[in-house]
């Protein structure tokens, strides 16, 4: 902690004048060596620095001093309310463009242990994530593309972004249903034409942002045995990509389309 004169409250002063705190005599001195401002020190022992951080920044430790330091904090346990300080330190806080590429420098290549990811998973259960339920702004996404742009993935670091997000494994993952073979009138050409005839030809989703021209028919309940016209609505490439969200939002969204141009036949 910096001892400076906005936390006097267990500084006292003697009877010969002293500046007296835990039984040790304080001297101020004009400037620390590191942020340059007035601060107090011990006057037999005194220090160049304000505070342990200021002493410590810049100073490069040895792999061997890193390395004692990781073993004194290891099972270390911290208070809740030294958790919440920490973390109102760091709340707002914008590190500069050169400390995150020594962050990224410092990460590279570091190999973390199966052990190590268990305990990081078993630490964030139950945590929310920061953007669930948020409303990012069209600006807050363009600097995530920005800064995602240009980054190039390893072909191993694709492969186990495959292994995870593969069957069971992807949120979207609805038993395999995908596989299942469409009803007998789908290989039919001219029935399907007939349902694209009977939409006009074009996206029927009012708010479709014309991105693509490409038609599909969509299994507005999702059942790919049921084709029924009344089950079939045609939407573009992009409308068709979207519906995969949301289920039962565009379920709902497209039944009140035909039923509202066809009467639901």
């Amino acid at each position: 902690m910096k001892i400076c004169w906005d936390n006097l409250e267990d500084m006292k002063i003697s009877i010969r004048g002293n500046l007296v705190r835990k039984g040790h005599i304080y001297i101020e001195r004009e400037s620390c060596g590191t942020c340059s401002k007035i601060y107090l020190t011990e006057k037999e022992n005194p220090s160049n620095f304000c505070c342990h951080s200021c002493a410590l920044k810049g100073k490069l430790f040895s792999q061997k001093h890193r390395k004692n330091l990781s073993i004194a904090l290891t099972g270390r346990k911290l208070s809740a309310e030294h958790i919440r300080k920490m973390s109102e330190v760091t709340i707002g806080r914008i590190c500069s463009e050169e400390t995150r590429k020594k962050i990224g420098v410092g990460n590279k290549g570091k190999i973390i242990s199966d052990k190590t990811r268990e305990k990081m998973s078993d630490a964030r259960k139950g945590y929310m994530p920061w953007c669930k339920g948020k409303n990012l702004s069209y600006e807050h996404r363009k600097k995530i593309s920005k800064a995602h742009k240009g980054k190039k993935l390893s072909e191993e670091h694709k492969k186990n972004i495959s292994a995870v997000t593969i069957g069971s494994g992807n949120p979207n993952w609805k038993g395999g249903i995908s596989c299942e073979p469409y009803c007998d009138v789908w290989l039919d050409k001219e029935y399907k034409q007939s349902i694209k005839d009977r939409d006009g030809y074009k996206c029927l989703n009012p708010v479709c942002t014309k991105q693509h021209t490409l038609l599909h028919l969509h299994h507005i309940n999702y059942n790919k045995k049921n084709c029924k016209p009344s089950n079939l609505i045609t939407v573009c490439k992009s409308c068709n990509s979207k519906a995969n969200y949301d289920r039962d939002w565009h379920k709902s969204w497209y039944q009140a389309i035909i039923k509202k141009r066809y009467g639901g036949k």
